[in-house]
């Protein structure tokens, strides 16, 4: 007598072996991603980050339009320093600024120096949505990948030329100009901007802000990718610096429905609406410091 099988009965067994295949999967890719990094050898110290990251900074702020405002400084102060307290340790100790630029974008540099637009602050619903792309840049710079990218960009003979020579640091920005700069501090690979992704929502919901806001923001940014041939499109510059696919979004969802989104957690404050109104009061920014975030963003020397 045959004995038919139950279906039902299965299914336990089925999720079991599904679970521990994509759990394999994951060990599997972050065995990949350990191994790429250890083989990578820096030969620039968390010192050299930081001056090289100081030279480019002092650059850079010669030509932008920094927002002088105490109470803007403060805010982005108190929700940087906050996020840096909930992300990986590092050497470098961070400097937060607000640029006034209508460009929606923002960016650090080795060395923890970061910047955010007035536009893309003004564009944001809510303070988390804002949060969750300063957490991102915080990560690019604790796991030190715009040095990993610099790296790779001048090649080991290069980059150890730059770190050995006796005119110090002007050698190396020299070095560095010669690589591409800023281009090359920004050529993040797929998995670095996975990384940073990862570890900006986790520093965003430790430190209490809703970590949904990660996606719904670049939700926001990938749906703007459909008129980014428009010349008044305020995504342009962000999507061609911060490409937001599908996987990420994905990703970045599939990571925050295993947190617990029953304990407190705030999207906004009266600090973020204030700043947000006050950013709005000031006048536009010069044609010239406009063209100097372009190039900054853009620009291979």
């Amino acid at each position: 007598m045959v004995t038919a099988v139950n279906a039902f009965s299965l299914v336990p067994f089925a999720r079991f072996v599904v679970l521990g295949v994509l759990a394999l999967g994951l060990m599997a890719c972050q065995t990949l991603r350990e191994l790429e990094l250890q083989s990578t050898r820096l030969v620039f110290s968390p010192q050299q980050e930081a001056e090289l990251g100081m030279a480019f900074a002092e650059q850079i702020e010669e030509d932008l339009e920094l927002v002088d405002d105490p109470v803007v400084q403060a805010w982005i102060d108190d929700v940087g320093y906050t996020l840096v307290e909930h992300s990986p340790p590092t050497a470098q100790e961070f400097t937060f600024r607000v640029v006034n630029s209508d460009q929606v974008n923002a960016f650090a540099i080795p060395g923890g120096f970061c910047y955010v637009n007035s536009g893309l602050i003004k564009l944001a619903e809510n303070e988390a949505e804002v949060v969750a792309v300063i957490g991102h840049e915080i990560n690019h710079v604790t796991t030190r990948h715009g040095i990993r990218s610099l790296q790779r960009a001048m090649g080991l003979d290069l980059a150890a030329q730059a770190v050995g020579g006796d005119a110090g640091t002007r050698q190396a920005v020299e070095l560095v100009q010669a690589a591409g700069g800023m281009v090359a501090m920004r050529s993040f690979g797929r998995e670095d901007e996975r990384e940073a992704d990862r570890l900006g929502v986790e520093a965003m919901y430790r430190a209490g802000w809703d970590p949904r806001a990660a996606a719904t923001f670049f939700e926001k940014l990938r749906a703007g990718e459909q008129a980014a041939g428009a010349s008044d499109n305020p995504f342009t510059q962000i999507l061609s610096t911060h490409p937001t696919t599908a996987e990420r979004i994905r990703n970045i969802r599939e990571q925050v429905d295993g947190y617990d989104l029953t304990v407190p957690l705030r999207k906004d404050s009266e600090e973020f609406q204030e700043v947000k109104a006050r950013l709005a009061e000031l006048a536009p920014p010069s044609p010239e410091a406009e063209e100097a975030m372009e190039e900054v963003m853009t620009e291979e020397d």
